[in-house]
């Protein structure tokens, strides 16, 4: 049994159930062993595919990423859950503890703990999407000939910084009427954004505010900086916020100072990343791709799956 300090640090998303079971395992080897330390480094969806590229290029070919990541003492690398269950055992004899947890539900109840911890207001949008690659316009254009795929997009709101544009945006998704549900992305800018929010008739000309006005430029605090982040579409004007808004692809520097970012993806970029290679035609996407249903991503709601689509 090993007396080495370790320095033991297990990274991973928060909601997946085999980060928690590494969790549990790695509590148990801290709590029986005075010399390991434990790191957990819970994360969104996001922010963990920005550590497993960041990982991946220090670790090398050798060592591809696992999920949940574990490794000690810095350089240590161990893998996943089952190589870190197999480590514990043969090293410290410490075997993984029984759960008669539902970890589905461990994994939910832990995400909605994570999300507590920022402060910040949390929305979803549940977003249906064709994969069309390689289809005949004729098939494009009929919208009906192919079933569509759903995903649950999860947005963080920086409602700390920026909170009339939150509040707009959460209403907007949140009301009974005139909200997002129904409303298509309706522009894709290659290596750019996706656009969406057209509530009125998902043309792309239409942006009017949840309170019936566009509305100021409310603060250029919340850089471009990166892919996920949400923002506000102007119609090139300062002042002339409404319903529309983009999410970026890449990081869109040219972008600050000129609209108004104000909350970044945290679950589903890989879903907005579909809708940025759909077909399309003067940058509108072709076949189905719109918001079906949208809300307040809170207690009860705290899935990450979709709702079913119903017409």
């Amino acid at each position: 049994m090993s007396t080495v300090p370790c320095s033991l640090v297990i990274a991973g998303r928060v909601d997946n159930e085999q980060f928690q079971l590494a969790r549990s395992l790695g509590e148990a080897l801290a709590a029986e062993h005075t010399n390991v330390s434990l790191q957990t480094i819970p994360m969104f969806a996001t922010d963990w595919e920005e550590f497993v590229k960041a990982k991946s290029a220090e670790l090398g070919a050798s060592h591809p990423v696992a999920l949940p990541l574990v490794y000690y003492n810095t350089k240590y690398y161990l893998g996943g859950f089952d190589e870190f269950a197999n480590w514990a055992e043969k090293v410290y004899k410490v075997a993984t503890p029984d759960t008669a947890d539902d970890l589905a539900e461990v994994s939910c109840q832990a995400l909605w703990r994570f999300l507590k911890t920022t402060g910040r207001t949390f929305v979803y949008l549940d977003v249906m999407a064709s994969r069309l690659e390689g289809a005949s316009e004729e098939k494009l254009e009929a919208k009906d000939s192919v079933d569509p795929e759903t995903e649950r997009v999860v947005i963080e709101l920086f409602d700390d910084l920026c909170p009339k544009t939150c509040q707009n945006f959460l209403a907007l998704c949140t009301a009974d009427k005139q909200s997002f549900a129904g409303s298509p992305f309706h522009r894709v800018v290659e290596n750019g954004w996706v656009q969406g929010g057209d509530i009125v008739d998902g043309s792309g000309s239409n942006s009017v505010g949840y309170y019936g006005e566009q509305f100021p430029d409310e603060t250029f605090a919340v850089k471009h900086d990166s892919a996920g982040i949400v923002s506000m579409a102007n119609d090139g004007r300062p002042h002339s916020n409404g319903s529309q808004f983009f999410i970026a692809l890449a990081p869109l520097p040219w972008l600050d100072l000129k609209r108004v970012a104000f909350g970044r993806v945290v679950y589903g970029m890989d879903f907005v990343r579909t809708i940025s290679k759909m077909p399309r035609k003067n940058e509108r996407p072709l076949g189905v791709c719109k918001v079906y249903g949208c809300g307040e991503f809170a207690p009860g709601d705290s899935r990450l799956s979709p709702q079913p689509y119903t017409e």
